[in-house]
């Protein structure tokens, strides 16, 4: 059986390497969240670091999906058929 983390266990601040990792977002969503101002990002020197709490609330405060969308894969651009 697994034994429950503590508190100590767990990270209190992230690298970009470590939230893309966790997260499955790519390098350049994550920096231009932060260019946006909705990610924080703490540097210190060259190392940019994000706190657990932020990347938590950054991610509650993306938009829930619509549960009525369809889902249909994107259009490629192809002929209509529908003239």
């Amino acid at each position: 059986m697994a034994k429950p983390e503590t508190l100590e266990a767990l990270p209190i601040a992230h690298t970009i390497e470590g939230v893309m990792r966790i997260s499955t977002f790519g390098r350049t969503a994550l920096y231009e969240e932060m260019n946006r101002g909705k990610l924080k990002a703490r540097k210190l020197g060259r190392r940019t670091v994000i706190l657990d709490e932020d990347l938590r609330r950054w991610l509650a405060s993306l938009p829930a999906r619509d549960s009525d969308a369809v889902a249909s894969p994107p259009s490629t651009g192809g002929p209509s058929h529908g003239l």
